[in-house]
């Protein structure tokens, strides 16, 4: 067997982190560590990078403008003690650490946790789990779903196309709850109309 071969091709293999249930065999080690299948999955997770969410990005613009406004206001401070009321510097820089420190919003992050537990908690009351707390934001700024089962994702729709017993096959026509289409037999090619 090649190298090459699609993984669910491969026979004869045992994978690590697989479960046998009875049996004998013997094995020969063709991979350790991160050559196996299992090490190339936490190879290719540790490459995902983490992105972040349109809300976290202005948090994180938010952060730094509000750092730097501060910054620039203490050596203003500073400057202004210094030069204009001859303080003596040691006591200055202090008391401008100080104001520093205290100007700093530290209940930015739990305010921010606060407000997206909430969210998290409004979706579960409508039956939907949110792993993390960004997904909440992430799934507010959603527009379009796209799924490959149309209708049952967006509508909660499932329509019949088919109905195969044992003597012949029945096509189906028509979409969703209404009572309209037709029940077409492939066989005859008879046709019955569907009544509510």
């Amino acid at each position: 067997m090649s190298e090459e071969t699609v993984l669910g091709d491969r026979t004869n293999m045992v994978f690590s982190g697989t479960s046998i249930s009875s049996g004998t065999a013997r094995g020969i080690v063709v991979a350790t560590g991160e050559d196996t299948e299992i090490g190339q999955i936490n190879r290719s997770m540790k490459e995902v990078e983490d992105m972040k969410t349109p809300l976290l990005q202005q948090i994180d613009t938010f952060g730094k403008v509000i750092l730097i406004v501060i910054l620039v206001l203490a050596l203003v401070l500073f400057s202004f003690g210094l030069i204009i009321h001859d303080y003596e510097w040691g006591e200055l820089l202090l008391s401008v650490i100080g104001l520093t420190v205290a100007a700093i919003p530290e209940g930015l992050p739990a305010i921010l946790t606060m407000i997206l537990a909430l969210g998290v908690q409004t979706m579960a009351d409508k039956k939907a789990i949110m792993r993390t707390l960004p997904s909440v934001e992430t799934l507010g700024a959603v527009t379009v779903i796209c799924s490959d089962k149309t209708g049952t994702l967006t509508k909660n729709e499932m329509t019949v196309k088919s109905v195969i017993t044992r003597d012949k096959l029945i096509n189906v026509t028509g979409t969703g709850y209404k009572p309209e289409g037709e029940l077409i037999e492939e066989e005859t090619g008879k046709q019955a109309d569907v009544k509510g």
